[in-house]
């Protein structure tokens, strides 16, 4: 299945991810950031690794309203789930 092209995917593939970090796929995948499970199928959360990239980088993350912490919670437990 593809994305619409109006709708910018949450989750993309190692390749993608990879190449969002600047790194080789194998040394992405030691990192195991925004890794996100649906049985076989691996896929990475582009808000995970925004987060780890500023986090790394020093600069404070925008706070996250109360809706976006439950969607994430919602999106760890179903994660957690698999």
């Amino acid at each position: 299945m593809t994305a619409s092209p109006n709708i910018t995917p949450r989750l993309v593939s190692v390749r993608d991810a990879a190449a969002y970090f600047g790194l080789p796929m194998t040394q992405f995948q030691r990192l195991r950031v925004g890794r996100v499970s649906f049985g076989p199928k691996v896929l990475y959360d582009m808000r995970a690794l925004d987060a780890h990239l500023d986090a790394l980088s020093g600069l404070a993350s925008p706070s996250l309203t109360k809706a976006d912490n439950d969607a994430e919670a919602a999106l760890e437990r179903f994660a957690a789930s698999r």
